[in-house]
C-alpha cells in the first residue's frame, strides 16, 4: 500500500513538486538533469533541478531520490528558499516512508502540517504523507484517523484544487487499513468509494482507475473471493504497464500470486511471485523481495525443497533487516520527541529569561519612585523563576533518565528478540528437514546461531546419551569443518563423565563442570587416546590439551545434552544454551520421526519385492498346474476313445452291413434291368431304374452316417484349442436323440 500512495503524492503535490501529474520513469529526461546539475553552484536553480531528479527516481532508485532529496532540503534550508522547501519536503518524507525509514518520514511529514497548517491545500497533501508514516510505522489506527480527517476536510472545502484526487487517495489508504485490521468489509466499502472518485476524475483516468482497482481487488482478497480479485488485479496490472510504473507492477503481482494460489493455480502462482521477485531484486525494493521469496518458497516446498529453503533463507534474511530497521526507526523516533520536548523546554527558559530582563527594566523606570518595592518584587520574582527553571531543570533530568532506561530496555527488547530470531532459524531449518541426514546441518545452524549472539571462543558439541551410557558427540567450532564431526565416546570410568551421565539420569536442565589441571589431565588421556575425539586434527587436539584448566557447559534435554566449553558461560549465555537444547530436542524428534518413516519405507520396498518374488513364483507354479491339467484331459480322452472303440466299430458296421446289402441287391436290379431292355420291356426298364435309384440314394445316406461317427471320433481324440465353431444345434440334437435311442 505504501507504493499507492505515490501516484497520489506525485499527484497532489502540484505546486510544491515539479509533476502536476504522474508520470513514468524517463531515463532521457534523467541523463540530461544529471548532466546539468554537474554545472549548476549552489543557488536556487540547483535545488529545483535536485527536487526534479528526486522526484524521477522516486520509482525506480529510492536509494538516489533520498540522496537527491536530502541535498535538495539542506540547500533550502541553508538559503532559507520557502518554495524549494514546499517543493521538496512531501516528495522527501514519502520516499523515507516507503523505503522503511518511517521515523524521518514521519518527522518531515509533521513539519509540513505545522508550517503549512493554514494552507488546506498543501494541509491536505502533509495529511496524506503522515498518514503514510503511521501505516509504516504500524499504527493502523492512527493513519486511519488521518483518513478520515483528511475525507472531513475536503468534504468540506469542495473549492479545493485537486479535490476528487485528495478523497481518492484518503479512500484508497482507508480501504488498505481496514484490510491490515481485518475487517473485509469496511474494506471493500471504502474501496469502492475509491473507485467513485477515481471515475469522477478527468486528467489521467487509466491511471486513476487502475489504482482503485487494485483496492477492489484487495479487499475481495480479504474476503477469500480469487477470481473477482484476479479481475480487478489484471486491470491494475495493465494500467502499471502502460505507465511503466515497475515499482507499483511488482506489488500487483505479489497481490495476483496470492490469488492465485488461493484459487490453487500453482503455475501462475510462481510466474508472478518469481516475476516480482526478479524486479524487486533488481531495484533494491527489500519489502516486495521478502514478500515474493516467501510465496515461492511455499511453491517449492514440495517439488524442490533445495529451492524452497534458498527463498526462505532470502525472506528470512530481509526480514531481519527490516526489523534492524525498525529498531533504529523505533529509537531515532524516540529521540526526535525527546530532542522536541528538549527544544520547548529551552524556548520556555529563554522566554522566563528574556521577562526576568523585561521585569528588570520596567523594575528601573520605578526605581526613582519605589526603589525597595522594585528590589523586594525583582527579587521574589527571580526567586520564583529561578524555582521554576530548576523545576524544570530536574524534570530534564528525569526525562534524560528515562530516556537512558528506555534505551536500555529496548536494547533488551532487541536482544531478546535478536535470541528468538536465532531459535526460530534453528526451528526452521529443522522444518524444511526431509532426510535424516540433513539433522547434522541443522546442528551446524546451531552453532553458527550461537556465534551470531557473540558467545565467546569454544566449541559447541551435541552429546547423545544411549542407553549404555555411551555418548555420540557431534562437534563443531575450532575450524572442525564445514559439518560436525561424529565422535563415538564409549562409557569410561571417570569423575567427570560419571558426573555428565549423572546429571542427565537425574533430569538437571543445566550442569557446570570444572575440569582442574589434575582432573582435566586424566580425563584428557581418556579422551583423545581412547576415543573417537583421536580423530581430531593435531593442532586442535594439541590447543585442546595444552588448556591448563576449563569449564564444560552441560544444556540436557531428554537426548543428551548441548556442551560448550572450555570457557565459562554468563548467566544470560547459560538461559540461551539451555533454550537451544530444548530447540534442537524438537528438531532430533523430528529427525527420530523421519528416520523411522525411512525405516518403513526401505522394509516396505524389501517386502514389495518379496511379494512380487511370491507372485511370480505363484504364477510359474499356475501355468505349470495348466500344463499338466491339459495333458490330464487329454489322456482321459485317449483313454475314453479307447472304451468307446468297441461300440463305435459296431455302429460303424450297421451302416457298412446297409451299404454291402444294397449294392449287391443294386446289381441284380441291373442285370435284370438289362434283361428287360433286350426284350424291349422299357416299362418295366424304368421301374427297376427307380428302385435302383433309391438304393443309391440310401447307400449314400448310410455312408454319410459311417463318416460322421468317424469324424466324430476324431474330434474327441484332438486336443481342445479353446476356439469356438458354429455348430447346427438341430443336428446335434437329433445325433444324441439317435445315440440314446440305439445305444452304442
Amino acid at each position: 500500500m505504501r507504493i499507492l500512495t505515490l501516484t497520489c503524492i506525485l499527484c497532489l503535490v502540484g505546486n510544491l513538486c515539479v509533476v502536476a501529474q504522474p508520470q513514468g520513469f524517463s531515463k532521457t529526461l534523467l541523463d540530461s538533469l544529471e548532466k546539468k546539475l554537474t554545472t549548476l553552484p549552489n543557488d536556487t536553480n540547483r535545488i529545483n533541478t535536485l527536487t526534479k531528479i528526486a522526484v524521477l527516481y522516486s520509482n525506480t532508485n529510492v536509494e538516489k531520490s533520498i540522496l537527491r532529496g536530502e541535498e535538495a532540503l539542506k540547500l533550502a534550508r541553508k538559503f532559507n528558499y520557502a518554495e524549494g522547501l514546499r517543493k521538496i519536503l512531501a516528495p522527501l518524507s514519502f520516499q523515507y516512508s516507503i523505503s522503511g525509514q518511517w521515523a524521518k518520514g514521519l518527522e518531515l511529514a509533521l513539519e509540513g502540517k505545522e508550517i503549512y497548517k493554514n494552507d488546506l491545500y498543501v494541509l491536505g497533501n502533509y495529511i496524506n504523507m503522515t498518514k503514510l508514516a503511521y501505516e509504516k510505522q504500524g499504527d493502523y489506527k492512527r493513519c486511519l484517523e488521518e483518513c478520515h480527517e483528511n475525507i472531513r476536510m475536503f468534504k468540506n472545502h469542495p473549492e479545493i484544487e485537486f479535490n476528487p484526487v485528495h478523497k481518492w487517495a484518503s479512500y484508497m489508504t482507508a480501504s488498505y487499513m481496514y484490510y491490515k485490521m481485518q475487517q473485509a468489509d469496511s474494506a471493500l466499502i471504502y474501496a469502492f468509494k475509491c473507485l467513485s472518485c477515481a471515475q469522477s476524475i478527468k486528467f489521467n483516468a487509466t491511471h486513476f482507475l487502475g489504482y482503485a482497482h487494485n483496492t477492489i481487488g484487495i479487499g475481495y482478497l480479504a474476503q477469500n473471493k480469487p477470481d473477482s480479485a484476479i479481475a480487478h488485479l489484471h486491470i491494475m496490472r495493465s494500467a502499471m504497464e502502460k505507465t511503466n510504473n515497475p515499482f507499483t507492477l511488482q506489488e500487483t503481482q505479489i497481490y495476483l500470486a496470492n490469488a492465485m494460489q488461493m484459487k490453487g493455480v500453482l503455475d501462475s502462482m510462481h510466474y508472478y511471485a518469481k516475476t516480482a521477485y526478479d524486479g524487486a531484486a533488481k531495484m533494491g525494493n527489500d519489502v516486495n523481495e521478502m514478500n515474493a521469496a516467501l510465496i515461492l518458497s511455499e511453491y517449492f516446498e514440495k517439488s524442490n525443497p533445495t529451492k524452497s529453503l534458498f527463498y526462505l533463507k532470502r525472506h528470512n534474511a530481509i526480514k531481519e533487516k527490516l526489523f534492524t530497521q525498525d529498531q533504529t526507526n523505533k529509537r531515532y523516533f524516540l529521540e526526535s520527541e525527546q530532542r522536541k520536548k528538549l527544544a520547548e523546554l529551552e524556548k520556555k527558559e529563554i522566554n522566563a529569561k528574556n521577562r526576568i530582563r523585561q521585569n528588570a527594566l520596567l523594575g528601573g523606570l520605578f526605581t526613582f519612585i519605589l526603589l525597595a518595592g522594585g528590589l523586594i518584587y525583582t527579587n521574589r520574582r527571580k526567586k520564583l523563576l529561578n524555582d521554576k527553571l530548576q523545576e524544570q531543570k530536574l524534570q530534564i533530568e528525569k526525562q534524560n533518565q528515562d530516556l537512558t532506561n528506555s534505551g536500555r530496555e529496548l536494547a533488551l527488547k532487541n536482544r531478546d528478540l535478536e535470541i528468538e530470531g536465532a531459535l526460530e532459524k534453528v526451528r526452521s531449518r529443522s522444518l524444511v528437514m526431509k532426510h535424516s541426514d540433513e539433522i547434522q546441518e541443522v546442528a551446524y545452524t546451531l552453532y553458527n546461531e550461537l556465534k551470531n549472539l557473540k558467545f565467546q571462543f569454544g566449541a559447541c558439541s551435541v552429546y547423545l546419551i544411549d542407553s549404555d551410557d555411551n555418548i555420540e558427540s557431534w562437534v563443531a567450532g575450532f575450524n572442525a569443518g564445514e559439518f560436525p564431526l561424529k565422535l563415538f565416546v564409549p562409557k569410561f570410568n571417570h569423575p567427570l563423565y560419571a558426573q555428565q551421565i549423572e546429571a542427565f539420569h537425574e533430569g538437571k536442565n543445566f550442569e557446570t563442570l570444572y575440569l582442574t589441571p589434575d582432573i582435566k589431565q586424566a580425563y584428557d588421556d581418556q579422551m583423545f587416546l581412547h576415543t573417537d575425539y583421536v580423530k581430531l586434527k593435531p593442532e586442535l587436539i594439541q590447543m585442546m590439551r595444552g588448556l591448563e584448566s576449563a569449564v564444560f557447559s552441560m544444556a540436557y534435554n531428554k537426548y543428551g545434552a548441548l556442551h560448550w566449553g572450555p570457557g565459562e558461560l554468563t548467566e544470560e549465555e547459560k538461559s540461551i544454551l539451555l533454550k537451544f537444547s530444548l530447540v534442537f530436542e524438537q528438531a532430533y524428534t523430528r529427525y527420530l520421526d523421519i528416520k523411522k518413516a525411512e525405516a518403513q519405507a526401505d522394509q516396505a520396498r524389501l517386502n514389495l519385492i518379496q511379494i512380487q518374488t511370491e507372485k511370480k513364483r505363484a504364477e510359474d507354479a499356475l501355468a505349470d498346474l495348466r500344463t499338466t491339467q491339459a495333458q490330464l484331459i487329454q489322456s482321459e480322452k485317449l483313454a475314453s476313445l479307447g472304451e468307446l472303440t468297441a461300440g463305435i466299430a459296431h455302429e460303424i458296421q450297421n451302416p457298412l452291413n446297409f451299404v454291402n446289402n444294397f449294392a449287391e441287391v443294386s446289381a441284380e436290379m441291373l442285370d435284370e434291368m438289362h434283361e428287360e431292355l433286350e426284350k424291349g420291356d422299357t416299362t418295366e426298364a424304368i421301374a427297376i431304374a427307380a428302385d435302383l435309384k433309391t438304393n443309391l440314394e440310401k447307400i449314400n445316406h448310410h455312408g454319410q452316417r459311417a463318416s460322421a461317427i468317424v469324424k466324430g471320433m476324431l474330434e474327441h481324440s484332438r486336443a481342445s484349442t479353446g476356439v469356438k465353431e458354429p455348430t447346427d444345434l438341430n443336428a446335434l440334437a437329433n445325433e444324441y436323440l439317435r445315440l440314446a435311442y440305439h445305444g452304442l
